[in-house]
């Protein structure tokens, strides 16, 4: 018969294993300092009269995803997946590359029709929402293209909720 002790045992060894890949998987490798609480980036994307993207993907410092698809999109519903420690940092390097906290905080235009694109990054403390539509400055469409790409196109990105 097995001991209440060998069992007791077992199961904290099991708990300290989760615990040590769960810790380890919410800190990036590149020494930033970036937790799912000091960074997250959000892109969101508003829908036209045609056939554009309408949906909401977020990830944080943890490199967990969840996309709000609404429309135009690969699936529609809420989708959550994770990235790897190393994406995170390379999307924190790009964040830092495309200057974003000294950016201005709208680049739309007066038109009627023009899906409206919104950027909104909380790194270390700070936040900042800018929000464009037709003429952006490029470092910013490569940043919000790079975010659809690792969340709204990835692959592992798993449809949990469906209208």
């Amino acid at each position: 018969m097995i001991s209440i002790t060998r069992i007791h045992n077992a199961a904290l060894m099991i708990a300290a294993t989760l615990i040590m890949s769960c810790s380890s998987a919410q800190v990036p490798p590149c020494g930033k300092d970036i937790t799912a609480a000091s960074f997250t980036i959000e892109v969101s994307r508003g829908s036209c009269m045609g056939n554009c993207p309408n949906y909401t993907a977020r990830i944080d410092g943890a490199g967990t995803i969840t996309v709000e698809a609404r429309a135009a999109t690969p699936f529609v519903g809420t989708g959550t997946g994770m990235i790897s420690g190393e994406t995170v940092c390379q999307l924190v390097e790009r964040v830092e590359q495309a200057d974003v906290f000294s950016r201005d905080d709208s680049y739309l235009a007066p038109v009627a029709d023009a899906p409206k694109t919104t950027l909104t990054v909380v790194m270390h403390g700070k936040r900042k929402k800018i929000s464009w539509d037709l003429s952006p400055p490029k470092e910013l469409t490569a940043l919000a293209k790079y975010v659809d790409e690792i969340s709204l196109y990835n692959k592992d990105v798993k449809v949990v909720t469906a209208p």
